[in-house]
């Protein structure tokens, strides 16, 4: 998964495609991911609130055959850390009456089985599916991907739900729920901007005389600054910058804080999203009423089709007009960037060490690699 501005990305690539892996919302948590249990389809991190320790893990199983045994690392895992809390996330491919599916097959019956043996609960609530796709005209949805966890955390995990809005390019429906702690929910962290105003359509030329009347307004003796003490300067710094303060509040509109978007986002694209949304809820709307979907389904994969195509050509199409505007020297160098094919910072993980163990905490993986750089240095 490519890098994203705000968020921490868990992933941990080996020699297949990555299925799996967690985002964390930067400054929101301590977290530690757990390499050794780990892998393309299974993503298990740390996060530690207010001195607890819960464990969050994100798997992905194949669906005719779990050839990756990811069913036994999450059971292996789950032993060493019994005394634990966890929250398991992920696409299980199973059906079972204990998820609200229509029949139950023998993955799921063995899902089941982990769920009991470890003590877990399912948060899954309702019948809406969260699969969906059409095959040969004939549409199929299944509910696959689950919600676990500890049973001490259940009554933590509230308003658990589908939600068909969150990507409705994908085949898969959301799935949101918020998590307490300490009886308090997860707060978002506050936009923390040093800009006050927006300055990106000023034209300057036009705004200068308003600048130099508010500036003689707070210093109408222009003094010779090389002459003053330092009490004089600093009364001085003060009343310049109260000035460009107040010229500011008189012209300049005031930044407002925002959800960042993409820079190609368009009025279009976003027309676009929520007639997908609203074919989306017309099919659930005729499933309930017994009526024929295949209308409704044609159309819903046209606008699927027009909509994904659409993303792309704006993507590419913003990246173009980028790069025409570079210079000659910059665009080589933006080139050469690009090109690079540098990984992902991977945030704080534990590391194995040269016996074939791993560290357990952050403490001992900074020390693993001090060790290294400095070996003089050990952290306690």
């Amino acid at each position: 998964m490519k890098k994203v501005d705000g968020y921490k990305i868990y992933q941990f690539p080996s020699n297949r495609p990555v299925k799996a892996c967690i985002l964390i919302k930067e400054n929101s948590f301590s977290t530690l991911g757990i390499s050794e249990y780990s892998n393309s389809n299974c993503s298990i991190v740390q996060i530690n609130k207010a001195g607890k320790h819960i464990y969050l893990l994100s798997v992905y199983i194949e669906p005719r055959s779990d050839i990756y045994d990811t069913m036994n690392q999450l059971k292996l895992f789950l032993e060493k850390t019994k005394d634990a809390r966890h929250i398991i996330r992920g696409d299980f491919n199973g059906w079972h009456c204990l998820w609200n599916s229509k029949l139950n097959n023998k993955r799921g019956n063995t899902i089941v089985n982990f769920i009991h043996t470890n003590d877990l609960e399912v948060c899954n609530q309702g019948n809406t599916p969260t699969f969906e796709t059409t095959t040969h005209g004939v549409h199929r949805d299944s509910i696959i991907d689950l919600t676990l966890t500890s049973n001490s955390l259940v009554n933590h995990v509230i308003d658990w739900k589908v939600n068909l809005e969150i990507c409705p390019s994908s085949d898969h429906n959301g799935i949101e729920f918020k998590l307490l702690l300490d009886d308090h929910s997860i707060k978002k962290n506050k936009k923390l901007s040093t800009y006050r105003y927006h300055t990106t359509r000023i034209n300057w030329d036009t705004i200068e005389e308003i600048f130099k009347k508010e500036i003689d307004k707070a210093l109408p003796i222009q003094d010779n600054i090389n002459k003053l003490d330092t009490v004089q300067l600093e009364s001085f710094i003060v009343n310049m910058t109260l000035a460009i303060q107040n010229a500011c509040d008189l012209i300049l509109p005031r930044a407002r804080s925002k959800k960042s978007q993409n820079p190609w986002w368009s009025t279009e694209l976003e027309n676009m999203k929520k007639e997908l949304i609203k074919k989306h809820h017309t099919i659930h709307q005729l499933k309930r009423r017994g009526l024929s979907l295949t209308e409704a389904l044609d159309e819903r994969n046209k606008l699927k089709a027009e909509y994904t195509e659409a993303l792309k050509n704006a993507s590419i199409s913003n990246f173009k007009e980028f790069c025409n505007k570079q210079g000659k020297d910059d665009v080589w160098s933006l080139t050469n960037k690009l090109l690079k094919t540098k990984p992902l910072t991977q945030p704080p993980s534990t590391v194995k060490l040269k016996n074939g163990c791993y560290t357990v905490n952050t403490t001992e993986a900074a020390n693993v690699f001090l060790n290294v750089t400095s070996p003089m240095i050990h952290l306690i």
